[in-house]
């Protein structure tokens, strides 16, 4: 007989949110669900977190961590909590007092469970996606796992309910060497093991949008983790028998728009780090590949003229332009 309340494990990763974790946590420790536990993972903030996390000793599990990355802050809470099921959220977020119970009460053997999130703090009530209840086997309801790729509802892991025993007999990580798409690549791990989805359309989940925590800048790491992460959604693809989906297509484009904005950011560093980037990425054959199958009728006018002779002089001439036209736009 399953237990009717089996606990739950909220991780929480933090690196330098003083202004936004005394928030998360109070929505955190605020649960309708009867068995919880909430832990907090300082990566080596710097800031007034720590002091502010002291506030809620005794109500939360509080580690500390040498900074690692979010994904080594994460792998750190996965192997403290006690829970039979784990949920994240981020530091800069916040979640309703039925963020578990909604989560956990759907729950099922060999099921992803998806809560529905909205964008912005001030925009309660209002989401970012039209998706009713849908319970899905994602392998053959392919249009309707495409639908929640592109409503960027799979991409994190946030505001999902995941079996630790899962997690735990599959050796499932978040990849600590990867700075871009490390959350995506854990997520479509996971799915491996599972054979459905169910999304739940009720709003419990706030994601609040910080600007400090996107960076604007390309490096080799940056671009050796979006390389690897494109390698694994290919296989995912593969290993899952959906080559003549939508998630293939869907695949190719998002492969194709992560290239596109990530040597539009290289653009801004010197044409000796642009030329080293480029060349990375076209010279691997499952982004080559993408690009060359592009659907151009899903790429504007000059992406496809940009993708056409994808030159570094090309890249470095758009950005200058985009970046005039900006100043002015600002002025």
């Amino acid at each position: 007989m399953k237990n009717s309340n089996p606990m739950v494990s909220i991780i929480i990763p933090v690196y330098n949110a003083q202004n936004t974790i005394r928030d998360c946590i109070l929505s955190c420790i605020n649960q309708n669900y009867p068995n919880y536990e909430v832990i907090v993972v300082d990566d080596g903030s710097t800031d007034q977190s720590r002091n502010i996390l002291k506030e809620f000793s005794g109500r939360i599990t509080y580690v500390y961590n040498e900074n690692k990355g979010v994904s080594a802050a994460r792998n750190i809470g996965i192997n403290e909590s006690r829970g039979e099921y784990i949920v994240f959220c981020d530091s800069d977020d916040m979640v309703t007092e039925k963020y578990i119970s909604n989560l956990a009460n759907a729950r099922d053997d060999n099921t992803l469970i998806i809560g529905g999130l909205t964008k912005n703090i001030d925009l309660l009530g209002f989401a970012n996606s039209e998706f009713t209840n849908m319970d899905i086997y994602f392998k053959q309801n392919t249009s309707k796992f495409t639908c929640l790729l592109e409503g960027m509802l799979i991409q994190g892991p946030c505001c999902k309910l995941f079996s630790k025993k899962i997690i735990q007999e599959n050796s499932l990580v978040f990849d600590e060497n990867m700075c871009f798409g490390e959350d995506f690549k854990f997520v479509l791990s996971y799915l491996n093991y599972v054979n459905r989805l169910k999304f739940i359309n009720e709003y419990i989940y706030y994601y609040r949008f910080n600007p400090n925590s996107i960076t604007a800048k390309v490096d080799e790491q940056r671009v050796l983790s979006f390389i690897e992460l494109s390698r694994f959604f290919t296989k995912f693809e593969f290993d899952e028998n959906l080559q003549n989906s939508d998630v293939a297509k869907f695949r190719i484009h998002q492969i194709v728009s992560d290239y596109f904005n990530m040597l539009l950011l290289a653009s801004n560093s010197d044409m000796k780090s642009l030329i080293k980037y480029r060349k990375m990425m076209r010279n691997n054959k499952v982004i080559n590949s993408a690009i060359l199958l592009r659907d151009k009728s899903r790429c504007s006018l000059i992406i496809n003229f940009i993708l056409m002779f994808d030159s570094v002089l090309i890249w470095k001439i758009v950005y200058l332009i985009r970046k005039v036209i900006r100043g002015r736009c600002n002025r």
